[in-house]
């Protein structure tokens, strides 16, 4: 048995066989929703990053050519590619991509930054 050095057992040794394995599951799912928040913070960073690298081959189109691209092929971007893009009848362009299976992230050109929020274009 473990002792504290006083001739107690530790709350370790004192703990019975099921609550220690709660007691090590517990530790386990803290450490595993820690990981994955941590996880897709730098994940959508990275994402958001990139998605900038897009915005300005976008706009260097933009101004080689006056006209937005058709698609991102056309700059040279796979289709396939998890950032979407679609351009407006107003000049302006949005982008998003998926953060989840319920939510996207938004760039719309005539605000400049990165949202959640769905604009409608009707």
């Amino acid at each position: 048995m473990i002792e504290n050095g006083h001739g107690n057992k530790s709350l370790w040794g004192r703990l019975g066989v099921f609550s220690k394995v709660l007691l090590v599951l517990g530790l386990l799912i803290l450490v595993l929703v820690v990981f994955s928040k941590l996880y897709g913070f730098v994940w959508l960073k990275t994402t958001i990053s990139i998605g900038d690298t897009v915005v300005s081959y976008i706009e260097s189109f933009h101004q080689a050519n006056g006209r937005l691209p058709i698609s991102l092929q056309e700059i040279g971007i796979d289709e396939n590619y998890i950032i979407q893009y679609e351009a407006h009848t107003d000049g302006s362009y949005e982008l998003w991509f998926p953060i989840n299976a319920e939510q996207n992230m938004y760039y719309y050109s005539d605000d400049s930054e990165w949202t959640e929020k769905w604009k409608s274009f009707d």
